[in-house]
């Protein structure tokens, strides 16, 4: 199951995995980081629940460090 969040002016869209960042050309980048997600997700579905609190957490880990790689491009 490939599962999807899309982040967009800092708010958390649909499904949680998918990052998208906006650049400075106003293009959109979309950044796969499946195997962190579905480590997030068993953990998750192992709890009984899936916390919001916890995507914010781990999407906002993706951004720090998509920033840090590639601090050119990033707008946000």
């Amino acid at each position: 199951m490939h599962s999807c969040a899309f982040i967009r002016n800092g708010n958390i869209h649909r499904n949680p995995a998918v990052l998208l960042l906006r650049l400075s050309n106003k293009e959109a980048l979309t950044i796969r980081n499946e195997s962190m997600l579905n480590q997030l997700m068993v953990e998750q579905t192992t709890r009984g629940r899936f916390s919001l609190q916890s995507l914010e957490q781990e999407v906002g880990s993706l951004q720090t460090s998509f920033k840090k790689q590639f601090p050119s491009i990033c707008n946000v």
